[in-house]
This record gives structure tokens, C-alpha cells and sequence, in this order.
């Protein structure tokens, strides 16, 4: 990792018995592992110092430092940047030197505005430098601690952190949830944060302000502010991601918008599989958006081994569920009232199967076909079509739906109807074209895995190997195109390549699905101590 990390100096106006804080990176979040070094001023590197290293949260501590001015510097894998020095003193008169690689310096007088020492981080803008640097040192620091109000009826997902942040001072560190739904962040500067859970399970996040004392007994969640949504998906063994990596729950209101994707990760955490060996999961934030403009988080929790799933806290409205990644389950509307819901089961459907019949003569369908469900904010599923123009959905909820070809063709129908039984549709629209053809030998054939070794190509950027049997198909859609054969045989070159009637030697294949199909005969002759390979 490559932090950057300059060296502060503080004034203490009094001896503290310890010096506590986080080191920050430039993204703004705590940086663990790092070697923090508390140095006199005047005294070179191998002068007094105490040494220690920041924990899992990015917090240190320091003790035992007596009265004086003192260069306080981070390490991260051994990696430093060139020295900045900031000595700051009640009036926040800031000044700063910048230290040359020949150890020569330049002096800076400013007036930087920056937060009390005793009140927070301190925030300081080297002169010269393009980036903020936020360096946290505090004389001291409070603990945060606090349940979770409304507990899930299955154990707690692993992972499941609470976070505290602080935007204004680019702060984040993130805390493990006990099995009883307990929290404590040790240490932190005072401030005003955001306390969320993560992934929330449909917990809003709380602020709170952290003072120079102890912050006890916070609540995070109530049952006032929602009810209990669970369910499970059946059959999720047929979408569970192959990958391993957990897939989540989320809803969405049937009238909001989805602004922010999965791409958005408000959490990387590391734990523990079966085996004991580590684990890096990756939990996704959702962000939605109302008809006022207002954001918030979506309500979001990681789905079961088995397809289980629980929001704890959900406001009464009708939602959408859905999933990140996205497994392409059937679209499920909720409807929250007055009273939990509970049971229910998400992603049931019929069996959608059909096939996309060519309007021209064309011989090559297309390759997907997605249905869309009509709505603000419908779902979406895919399939392939297979090279017959067949297609199967093996579950799609009731709705009517858009249907889209490779993402940008609407057939005839454009829209379908599904209801609660199998469903058998039927699409028309233009397919492209298969350039078929075949390799002929003048005289004695080669072995047929000598024939697999040749290659054919057109300059629309398609490319196929022979076939042992000297079959070969190429997809293309409309134009003219030059033909090539490549990889041929030792003593091998082209005696001729005809495409129904036209000589391709000295003219293009000329692809028009709207006219009959015809295929390209391409003959070989062995010449010895020919050294051409391809046309």
C-alpha cells in the first residue's frame, strides 16, 4: 500500500501522559499496521524517540511522553516521502518547512487554519504540495460503544462491522459486531461522525458526536423505525455465484431510483473460512434516490448458504428485491404494512421458452435476448440463444416485459406478457449471416489434424479454425469483406477460393443476408519448396 504520510510536530503546552490518534491515508482511511515514531525535535534519528505501531483500526498510542516539541512520523512497508514539518502553537500559527533531498530547506511563514490539537484532527496544507494531508493526533480519546436495538432471529453475518466516519476530516475505521449484537470503538477523537451498520440490514445510519468523554450505550437501530422482512430464495443452489464470493439482498422502492452500483464498496473486510484460512469479502453499497432528490442507503444484507435472507428494520412501502452481483433471480415485489413479513419467498417463476424466427435469410440468430419488466424500475433477466434461434428462461416472475436482441434490437413483439403458467413466446427479427464454406486439396489430403491447424479470416475482425473434416463457418454481418487463409501447411498455397460464382483472389466476399446463402470453396495444392502460408 502507498500512503502519504507527512510528519507533524507538535507544541504540547503541558506533559501529557500519553499521545493518542489514527494515521490517515490520503483516501481517507485508517491505516493499520503502520510504524508511528514520537521523536525529540533537535535530536537526529538515532535520538530519543518511542516507537510503536498502529492497531487493526489504525489507532496508536504512545506513553510515557514527557514535555517538549515532538516530530510525530508514519511508515507504511518501510516507505517514506520526502519530510514536511509543521510545528503548530496556540495561535495556530503554522510554520513549515519544506526538506530537500540535500537536507537543505525552504522556510514557510502562513496562517493555516486547523482544528485544536485538544478538540480533534488537525488538518494542514503543505505549501507545494498538491494533496491535504490529515494527520489525527489527540492528548486523548473516547470510547464509543453500543448495541444493536433490533437483532436478526439467525446468527449474525460474517462480516458485519459498524462504521464511524467523518467526512469532513476524512476519517474511517470500521469495528467488528460482537455475536450479541454488542460494539465498542476504543479511542477516537472527538467529532461528528456517521455510526452505520455494514451491510446495514436495513438500519439508517445514526450521527452521533463524540466529545472528550466516554460515549456509552448507543443505539443503533429501532423497532420504531421499520418492520422485520425475511424470506428465502428457493433453488438458490442454481444461483449462487460460482465465484464464492457472497452474493447480497437489497430493496428498492418501487417508485425510487438506483444511483449508486455495486461498484461502490463501503467495506473490505477479511475473515475466516471453515478451514481457517483468510477470506477478503467486499460489501457492496447501494444508494437510492427519492422523488424529492434526496440519497440514502438502500436497504442491504448478505444472503444465506442456504438462500435465507432478513431486514430488520424496513419503512412501510412497496419495494423490489434484488441482488448484487446480480444472479438474474425473477423480479419480487414486497409490500410492507403493519405487520412483519416474514416467510416469504423471493425469485419464483415460470418457465419462459420460445425462439427468434429470421424476418430476412439471414442464417445466424442473435446472441442474447433480455427481458426488461415495464416499469420505472423493472428488472431485468438474460439467456443465450442458442444457433437454432432457441432460447429457455428457466424462471421469470409475472409481469409484462420489453425483449431486447444482443442489447440493442426490438424484434416483433417488442413487449410480452408473462403470467403464472409456462409460458411459450415466439420474436421476429433480421439474423446476420454464417459465411460457410469448405477446403479442398488438389490431390492427396493431409492428416485431418494437420487440416485442424489452418485458420481462415475476414478483415471484419472474425477468425475460425478448419474443422479436421475441412468445414469451416464464419459469422459476418452485412458488407464486403477480404477473405484470408492463414496457417497453412508446410508446401501448402492457395490455388483458388470461389464464393458461389466470384473468384475471392481478387475480389471481396460480398455478405447479404437478404439473399440466398453460398458457401466458399477453398482449394490447396502442394507445391514443394513453397514458403508462402497464407494469402
Amino acid at each position: 500500500m502507498k500512503a502519504i504520510l507527512f510528519p507533524l510536530m507538535l507544541m504540547f503546552l503541558q506533559a501529557p501522559d500519553e499521545v493518542r490518534g489514527l494515521v490517515v491515508g490520503p483516501d481517507g482511511v485508517a491505516i493499520s499496521g503502520a510504524t508511528v515514531r514520537a521523536r525529540l525535535e533537535g535530536t537526529d534519528e538515532t535520538g530519543l524517540s518511542i516507537t510503536t505501531r498502529t492497531d487493526s483500526s489504525g489507532q496508536y498510542r504512545i506513553g510515557g511522553v514527557a514535555s517538549g516539541n515532538y516530530i510525530i512520523t508514519a511508515e507504511i512497508n518501510g516507505q517514506k516521502t520526502e519530510s514536511s514539518r509543521a510545528l503548530l502553537v496556540t495561535t495556530f500559527e503554522t510554520t513549515l518547512f519544506q526538506t530537500r533531498t540535500d537536507n537543505t530547506q525552504d522556510r514557510f511563514q502562513s496562517r493555516t487554519v486547523v482544528q485544536p490539537i485538544a478538540l480533534g484532527p488537525a488538518r494542514v496544507t503543505v505549501p507545494g504540495q498538491n494533496s491535504e494531508v490529515t494527520i489525527v493526533i489527540s492528548k486523548g480519546g473516547a470510547t464509543v460503544s453500543g448495541r444493536m436495538s433490533v437483532l436478526p432471529a439467525s446468527p449474525l453475518p460474517d462480516p458485519l462491522r459498524v462504521t464511524l466516519t467523518n467526512d469532513t476530516a476524512r476519517i474511517s475505521a470500521e469495528f467488528v459486531v460482537q455475536s450479541d449484537g454488542t460494539f465498542a470503538l476504543i479511542n477516537f477523537p472527538p467529532g461528528d461522525y456517521l455510526l452505520r451498520l455494514v451491510p446495514n440490514m436495513g438500519i439508517s445510519p445514526k450521527p452521533i458526536t463524540v466529545s472528550d468523554q466516554n460515549l456509552s450505550d448507543v443505539k443503533l437501530g429501532d423497532e420504531s423505525d421499520g418492520l422485520r422482512v425475511s424470506g428465502r430464495i428457493p433453488e438458490y443452489e442454481h444461483f449462487r455465484n460460482p465465484m464464492g464470493t457472497p452474493i447480497f439482498a437489497y430493496l428498492i422502492g418501487e417508485n425510487g431510483s438506483l444511483v449508486q452500483s455495486s461498484k461502490s464498496v463501503i467495506l473490505t473486510a477479511i475473515t475466516s473460512t471453515p478451514s481457517g484460512l483468510p477470506k477478503t469479502i467486499s460489501v457492496p453499497q447501494m444508494v437510492g434516490m427519492n422523488d424529492f432528490g434526496e440519497q440514502f442507503d438502500l436497504p442491504i444484507t448478505e444472503i444465506g448458504s442456504e438462500g435465507q435472507f432478513e431486514f430488520l428494520t424496513v419503512p412501510p412501502g412497496a419495494y423490489y428485491l434484488r441482488t448484487t452481483p446480480d444472479i438474474g433471480m425473477p423480479n419480487t415485489v414486497i409490500s410492507v404494512k403493519d405487520v412483519n413479513v416474514s416467510n416469504l419467498h423471493a425469485g419464483a417463476g415460470v418457465r419462459v421458452r420460445g425462439e427468434v424466427v429470421p424476418t430476412n435469410l439471414g442464417t445466424r440468430p442473435p446472441d442474447t435476448i433480455r427481458l426488461t419488466e415495464v416499469g420505472s424500475n423493472g428488472p431485468a433477466v438474460s439467456t443465450v440463444i442458442n444457433e437454432y434461434g432457441a432460447f429457455e428462461f428457466p424462471s421469470v416472475g409475472p409481469a409484462t416485459y420489453r425483449v431486447l436482441l444482443d442489447g440493442k434490437v426490438r424484434p416483433k413483439p417488442s413487449e410480452i406478457t408473462v403470467d403464472e403458467t409456462d409460458t411459450i413466446i415466439r420474436v421476429e427479427s433480421p439474423f446476420s449471416s454464417w459465411i460457410r464454406g469448405r477446403v479442398l486439396f488438389a490431390g492427396a489430403n493431409p492428416p485431418p489434424e494437420t487440416v485442424a491447424t489452418i485458420h481462415v479470416a475476414m478483415n471484419n475482425g472474425y477468425e475460425t479454425v478448419v474443422s479436421p473434416d475441412g468445414s469451416f463457418r464464419l459469422p459476418s454481418n452485412d458488407g464486403e469483406y477480404d477473405f484470408f487463409a492463414k496457417d497453412l501447411p508446410d508446401g501448402y498455397v492457395v490455388k483458388s477460393a470461389i464464393y458461389g460464382s466470384d473468384s475471392l483472389v481478387d475480389a471481396p466476399v460480398k455478405v447479404d443476408a437478404s439473399a440466398p446463402s453460398r458457401e466458399i470453396t477453398l482449394t490447396l495444392e502442394r507445391r514443394p519448396g513453397a514458403n508462402l502460408n497464407e494469402r
